[in-house]
């Protein structure tokens, strides 16, 4: 499924295309810095995709019946690590939806893609967010097999980093349609 699949994009959220400086203001609400650690949040959504027929063949019934799609939760973003020491190894991957102060459980089975940043393609018509050095900065796309029931706007929290120096970023007020 992580190749030929078709997408119907529900709900999308805007590409931040600047770059923000450790101890500066972010320079919108999808782009956060904290310490040495940048996050930015490229899009975020409900999707459904249509597994060919080499996913049908691995038997993956708690989806229930795939021909009429898969519905999926999908937050891709940048991290970044700024300054000039030692870059660090990424970790990072761990995230949570929280609406009306509860999580939310979107599903069951997901998956974590991460790329480096110059290997990511731009999508849509939007461009990846500026970086200061493309070596210290990664894309995630994460993918959680589900649908988010009553979509009010939800909060998302990240939580990534570099070496030791793992952060928290919140997203807060994002409308899901």
């Amino acid at each position: 499924m992580k190749t030929h699949i078709t997408c119907l994009i529900v709900s999308f959220m805007a590409i931040a295309g600047t770059q923000a400086l450790a101890g500066e203001s972010p320079s919108s609400v999808s782009d956060i810095t904290h310490g040495n650690i940048r996050c930015v949040l490229m899009s975020v959504g409900q999707i459904t995709v249509f597994p060919n027929k080499e996913d049908h063949n691995q038997k993956q019934t708690a989806w229930g019946d795939t021909t009429k799609g898969v519905p999926c939760f999908i937050a891709t973003y940048l991290v970044e690590q700024l300054g000039d020491g030692p870059p660090g190894q990424f970790v990072g991957g761990s995230w949570e939806l929280v609406a009306d102060g509860k999580p939310l459980r979107v599903g069951g089975a997901g998956y974590h893609k991460v790329f480096v940043y110059d290997a990511f393609q731009s999508f849509l018509d939007f461009g990846k967010p500026k970086v200061g050095n493309s070596k210290r900065a990664v894309i995630l796309q994460s993918v959680s097999f589900g649908v988010i029931p009553n979509p009010k706007p939800v909060s998302l929290s990240i939580e990534a980093g570099f070496g030791q120096d793992i952060q928290k970023f919140q997203f807060h007020s994002i409308r899901l349609q």
